[in-house]
């Protein structure tokens, strides 16, 4: 069933921007968890994958987009691991914050302030200073869309400058 959703609708041809073709790719990814969630938990296996020719062709699409770069081929699947581990790994937190909200009937904004008195208490010990500073200034807005967002804009980035360091 993974190799029909992975067969939907690949990604087409990558960019010619390196940057953007990593990017393209954590995005189809994504879309593909958004469609079918339970796809994320099916292929949670990187030292046993299975043999699934759309997933395989998916596999080859990020590596073409690092054509011609000089980088070694481990470093190559290294990248496209660690894209897909990004997504798959934010795609199946989305499915345990859905699971949460069935089990706990409440919102995330809901749960939030249910537990905010003890987020203080343990705040007030004093050993943490960095969280501290965003509950102090009510900067602790935190969701998976920011985080995924974060991901594939940044990750192609550094990739980037591997690129250029390996190649200089």
């Amino acid at each position: 069933m993974s190799d029909e959703v992975f067969g939907e609708r690949p990604p087409g041809t990558a960019p010619r921007d390196r940057r953007s073709g990593l990017e393209l790719a954590a995005r189809w990814l994504r879309s593909v968890y958004r469609r079918h969630p339970w796809v994320a938990q099916a292929m949670t296996s990187f030292a046993r994958p299975t043999a699934s020719p759309h997933a395989m062709r998916y596999s080859e699409w990020v590596p073409r987009a690092l054509t011609g770069t000089g980088l070694p081929s481990r470093t190559v699947l290294h990248i496209h691991l660690t894209l897909f581990a990004h997504v798959q790994g934010l795609a199946m937190a989305a499915g345990t914050e859905v699971r949460a909200r069935q089990d706990t009937g409440l919102s995330d904004a809901e749960w939030m302030v249910r537990n905010e008195p003890h987020f203080y208490a343990i705040s007030a010990r004093g050993g943490d200073p960095f969280l501290n500073s965003l509950f102090e200034h009510d900067e602790f807005g935190l969701d998976l869309v920011s985080l995924f967002g974060f991901g594939p804009r940044r990750m192609p980035d550094n990739i980037v400058v591997m690129i250029g360091e390996t190649s200089a």
